[in-house]
């Protein structure tokens, strides 16, 4: 361990860089290849909050403690991640890192994607803010992104509309069908569709149709 701290502590020319939406899509091939050849990795987050839950006790078990702070956490929303690489060269008998601080938002990129609600704490904010966390920075340019499960929730959406829309332009399908009409509305419709018809002939600039 004391070998480690030691080669840890001569580490030089240390990296960090930034990551923002208008960077990721660039620089992730590099982080990917940091973590695919890293010895080891760290990382961190700063959150919007700490603690939602205060029945945490010292009686509590440890299963029931770990319960407790997990579903704390699930309440706030994670802004920043910070992830640090640590690299062996056995030539040098050294470990050199990288570390990437990543700015996270996730805004919705549809009217079909989660519009997440979360939880703010007095005190983390003002951490962040004392720390001089650029909260601009977070809104306008957070990287943004979706669970695993939100992707196939939204994919399948998605996919349904497209299959609908597809079938709908399909000629002898149910749903390019005309749609029946109830034979006590037909003269209402038929009227309705008379007046309609009139107004688009003529120059009036307003119609009312009956109830």
């Amino acid at each position: 361990m004391n070998r480690l701290v030691s080669r840890l502590s001569s580490i030089l020319k240390p990296r960090t860089m930034e990551i923002t939406s208008s960077n990721f899509k660039e620089k992730l091939p590099e982080i990917e290849a940091a973590i695919d050849s890293a010895s080891f990795l760290a990382f961190d987050g700063e959150f919007t909050g700490l603690n939602a839950y205060r029945g945490i006790s010292h009686f509590d078990m440890p299963s029931e403690r770990y319960d407790k702070l997990q579903e704390s956490a699930r309440q706030f929303l994670l802004v920043q991640f910070g992830l640090c690489t640590f690299h062996y060269d056995p030539a040098t008998d050294n470990f050199s890192h990288q570390a990437f601080n990543i700015y996270v938002w996730p805004r919705p990129c549809s009217r079909n994607a989660p519009d997440p609600r979360f939880l703010c704490q007095t005190s983390s904010i003002d951490f962040l803010t004392n720390q001089n966390f650029d909260f601009n920075k977070l809104f306008k340019h957070g990287v943004s992104y979706l669970r695993p499960a939100e992707l196939e929730k939204l994919k399948d959406t998605l996919k349904g509309r497209q299959d609908h829309r597809r079938l709908s332009m399909t000629p002898g399908t149910d749903q390019n069908q005309s749609i029946p009409i109830p034979a006590d509305q037909e003269a209402f419709l038929a009227r309705v569709h008379s007046k309609v018809e009139e107004f688009v002939k003529s120059d009036d600039q307003q119609l009312e149709l009956e109830k």
